[in-house]
């Protein structure tokens, strides 16, 4: 932003400007204070180099006493660049899926924050997808635009877990993890800090996990193993304190709750800054961890049996043995067969026959949700709404009169059923009209 030349008349003209109040925001605070910063390097630069070249080549060619204390006593480079105010700020990027969707909203102020958060989001992310690289994390992490985005960072927080646990168990996703962690670390040195969201608890089923109990058994073994992961791997382990009650549809956190999912990312963002406070939380979590480890043994055998004996369907687990993650990508890559489509292609006969079935049906069960009322000729649809709307009578779409008739089609039988008894037979003859016509012209 400091550089771009158009911003920058902008910013200078609107910001000294005493007559006008605009660009008076703190992103705008923000971004003149950094072209102030940008404008005095770009003075001293010269002079700084300056004094380096010089006092290396008296150095170099004059390595005499007098010439070397004349030298020294010229203010150095880091003397000149120690006196320009910096106050860089942590660039974190939040690398997740559908649930960091709203946390821009929720997000402080960046005068009252230490951090710049940027969020690259997308709805069905997960670790790994052969079927939908895009969706993919490891495949995504290589690409020009993700790669752009990590490599002017400092930190990372993934919030992936969600779509993949649903699916695959919970020993090849935390091999996923091992994975994508290992090729940040290849690929991008300069990131000294990576935090993982746990898994967030999920009631939405899939084929492959058919009952609720199966999938939180799964979720909740994944986040033991990610727990364990952060002291081998040095990453942080963000916990948001959520249940199943805080989500609306068995999937996604409800508004009025998300703040419990990102009050605690944002609190770690703000710790970064301080990094023994990032380290003090490290060694609480983990001394947390092996506590509950301890007592929960029992129960962690209970829970992995219950998985392996449940989820009969599920892929074969992996061996215990030492596995690189990215063999275990390709071993994952090769199961994953592509899928051979085996349906039958019909004749235009059996199309035919087997729509008339389907309307058939579909005939039968609007029938079963409409109700029908006697109605006599001149009434006008406004009438007509507002009868429904005095008896309380849910119908979005009402038809026109026909036949002498009035259909009225709702979206379950318990609707109609309520509406049958609510309505009465004789609400649409010529008596009902005088009287709803005669009210209309009072109104």
């Amino acid at each position: 932003r400091a550089i771009d030349k158009e911003l920058q008349n902008n910013f200078w003209s609107c910001g000294l400007d005493p007559k006008l109040k605009t660009y008076e925001t703190d992103y705008d605070k923000e971004t003149r204070q950094l072209m102030t910063r940008y404008a005095i390097n770009d003075v001293f630069a010269p002079t700084c180099l300056y004094f380096l070249l010089e006092k290396k080549h008296c150095l170099f060619e004059s390595p005499t006493s007098e010439l070397t204390l004349t030298s020294t006593s010229l203010p150095s480079s880091s003397t000149l660049t120690s006196t320009i105010p910096v106050n860089m700020k942590q660039q974190i990027l939040i690398y997740a899926d559908s649930h960091a969707k709203n946390i821009a909203k929720h997000q402080p102020s960046s005068a009252s924050s230490n951090f710049e958060l940027t969020v690259d989001w997308l709805s069905g992310r997960r670790w790994l997808d052969t079927y939908t690289p895009h969706l993919s994390a490891i495949d995504s992490i290589v690409t020009p635009a993700t790669s752009s985005s990590l490599s002017s960072i400092s930190s990372l927080i993934l919030l992936i877990a969600t779509n993949s646990l649903r699916n695959v168990p919970y020993q090849h996703v935390i091999l996923q993890v091992q994975n994508i962690i290992t090729i940040i670390r290849q690929k991008f040195p300069h990131i000294t800090s990576i935090a993982v969201v746990t898994c967030l608890p999920s009631t939405k089923v899939t084929h492959r996990l058919p009952t609720v109990d199966n999938l939180n058994a799964n979720i909740t073994n994944y986040n033991k193993q990610l727990k364990e992961l952060a002291g081998s791997y040095n990453i942080h382990v963000i916990e948001p304190l959520i249940t199943t009650d805080d989500l609306f549809d068995g999937l996604h956190i409800d508004n009025a709750k998300q703040h419990l999912l990102f009050d605690p990312i944002f609190q770690y963002c703000t710790s970064l800054a301080n990094p023994s406070d990032t380290e003090r939380s490290q060694l609480q979590q983990r001394d947390t961890h092996h506590q509950q480890m301890e007592v929960s043994n029992v129960n962690d055998a209970q829970n992995e049996s219950t998985t392996l004996n449940n989820a009969a369907t599920l892929p074969a687990t992996t061996s215990t043995s030492t596995i690189s993650p990215l063999s275990v990508v390709n071993d994952q890559q090769e199961a994953q067969q592509p899928k051979i489509k085996t349906k039958p292609i019909r004749t235009p006969s059996e199309n035919n026959a087997r729509n008339k079935i389907r309307h058939k049906k579909l005939k039968q069960k609007l029938m079963t949700n409409t109700i029908t009322r006697p109605i006599c000729k001149h009434w006008p649809m406004t009438l007509i709404k507002q009868v429904l709307h005095h008896h309380l009578i849910p119908c979005e779409k009402t038809p026109y009169p026909q036949n002498g008739k009035l259909l009225l089609r709702f979206k379950t039988v318990e609707q109609a059923k309520i509406a049958n008894v609510d309505l009465p037979q004789e609400v649409f003859n010529e008596e009902q009209l005088q009287y709803w016509s005669h009210k209309q012209t009072e109104q």
